[in-house]
């Protein structure tokens, strides 16, 4: 592993967990209570992974989902503007007033819980679009892509003093890391390491993007060898190229640092070891 490297295509199972290991213990350095966090695809595969780096003997390395770190780094920004985060209720509901405030075919079957659902998909992926892109698909869709353009519009203004807590909350953190105004934050967060990336919006890149300008992070994307399995994570890396240079691939072998374990000297007599469960 190139220590120069900030984007990893790294296999699946223990080669994975054995090269961020490896990433860990090369970022503490001499200093092995430095500050690092761990961002994970989703919590269970934060309690494997904080347990399997347990067994190395790894000390202050933090686990969290993408949710929590942006809330950390971007959710003071946001209150300080007088925002509130938008909660499922409260979001259920502005999309039904804005459906009725919507005529069109969607206005007679919106109460109906498959419309609501989808719509409520196509509100958070439009989320992602520029003003711009929004103007094309108006005038170039059809007529229930225009209705959900102007729901969209609608569901915008009734809740525009709230903030969703995907990409509202991700752009919030990546300015709050540019302006360095996220306080101690980021200081107890240390070094940020995104393990198996699958999937990130737009708002979630800008986060990364701005944490790499500030030499912050490193992404560790997933890798099977198989050409259509491996193709959204390729596309990711293009996306993340700029930002982070050119990605390294890491070997299929596992490089178990645990056999490593025997050389470390032996503690003094009265050091005494307590184990907690998590």
């Amino acid at each position: 592993m190139n220590p120069q490297s900030r984007l990893f295509f790294s296999p699946a199972g223990p080669a994975a967990a054995a090269a961020l290991r490896a990433l860990v213990r090369h970022i503490q350095g001499e200093d092995p209570l430095a500050p690092v966090t761990v961002v994970g695809p989703s919590t269970y595969a934060n309690l494997a992974l904080r347990r399997e780096l347990g067994r190395a003997g790894f000390a202050n390395v933090g686990f969290m989902a993408w949710p929590r770190l942006a809330d950390l780094l971007g959710g003071p920004l946001l209150a300080a503007r007088g925002l509130r985060p938008l909660a499922p209720i409260i979001e259920s509901r502005a999309l039904r007033q804005a459906v009725r405030q919507t005529p069109g075919p969607l206005n007679q079957n919106g109460y109906h819980p498959a419309t609501h659902q989808t719509l409520k998909r196509a509100i958070r992926e439009l989320a992602q679009l520029s003003p711009e892109q929004k103007a094309a698909w108006q005038r170039s869709g059809s007529e229930l892509t225009r209705q959900t353009l102007h729901i969209d519009a609608a569901f915008r203004e009734l809740t525009k003093d709230y903030y969703n807590q995907a990409d509202d909350l991700a752009r919030a953190a990546a300015a709050a890391v540019r302006q360095d105004s996220q306080g101690n934050a980021l200081t107890d967060l240390g070094f940020i390491l995104f393990f198996q990336l699958r999937r990130v919006t737009p708002g979630q890149r800008e986060l990364i993007a701005a944490l790499a300008a500030a030499d912050r992070c490193a992404v560790f994307l997933p890798r099977v060898n198989d050409p259509v399995a491996d193709r959204p994570a390729q596309e990711l890396a293009a996306h993340l190229t700029g930002a982070l240079g050119p990605a390294e691939t890491l070997p299929d072998a596992v490089d178990d640092e645990r056999a490593s374990t025997a050389a470390v000297p032996a503690a003094p007599p009265d050091t005494r070891l307590l184990i907690a469960q998590d």
